[in-house]
């Protein structure tokens, strides 16, 4: 038997060796033209919808662009402002809404969503939630519905007036009963009731009637934020 030499021999083992140690080679599917042409409906429709939603935030958006001012902020109060009790009304921010504008209001409600009204529901009124409090003190939700109820009870009046105080040095029990013995002495009707951790003071008397909103200010003791709103 005639023997291989032995460079022949480590060359064969040198073959076998790489073949071994060659990794497989793994064949991918190109992808499908189905699958493509799905993933482009789906994009066109998410675009699609964007589009529809952005036309329509901005054409509600506009409504309210050529309603008007519907608020009005002004540094003193309305000279027909009613005589009662206030403490401290040269720190106040006062606001103002006209019974013109208090239809427009419920004109913008009755035409736009409801979603749409309570994102924009403080740029709108005066002082939403003590507007409708005022009408409705059980009332827990501050929406678009809660304003236009409130509004279409307060628009037999000629104006709303809402003054803010972001920080009165007395607690809230001192301000209450100030309020109760001002107005008891003046001969208003008086109503009180804790919210939360919030006191309500509704007072009223022939053509006119407002509510004081009275919570603790937390960024400083013994201080009290209040909102006071009036119609008449």
């Amino acid at each position: 038997m005639i023997e291989k030499p032995n460079n022949l021999r480590k060359k064969e083992l040198t073959i076998i060796d790489d073949n071994q140690n060659k990794a497989p080679i793994l064949k991918t599917n190109p992808q499908q033209p189905s699958q493509k042409g799905s993933e482009k409906v789906i994009r066109f429709l998410f675009y699609t919808i964007v589009l529809l939603v952005i036309f329509i935030f901005l054409g509600m958006t506009g409504v309210v662009l050529k309603t008007g001012k519907l608020v009005n902020q002004i540094k003193c109060l309305p000279g027909d402002f009613p005589e009662i009790p206030l403490y401290l009304p040269q720190q106040a921010i006062i606001k103002t809404q006209s019974q013109t504008q208090q239809q427009q209001v419920i004109n913008l409600i009755e035409t736009l969503p409801n979603w749409f009204i309570t994102l924009l529901i403080n740029k709108i009124a005066v002082d939403a939630k003590t507007q409708i409090l005022l009408i409705n003190q059980k009332e827990t939700i501050y929406d678009a519905n809660s304003l236009k109820n409130s509004l279409k009870t307060t628009i037999n009046y000629s104006k709303i007036v809402s003054l803010k105080w972001k920080n009165i040095n007395k607690s809230k029990e001192d301000l209450v009963d100030y309020y109760i013995q001002k107005f008891k002495l003046l001969g208003f009707s008086v109503i009180t009731e804790k919210k939360g951790g919030e006191m309500l003071l509704v007072f009223s008397k022939p053509q006119m009637q407002g509510i004081f909103l009275i919570a603790d200010n937390f960024k400083k003791a013994n201080s009290s934020q209040v909102i006071l709103t009036v119609v008449y």
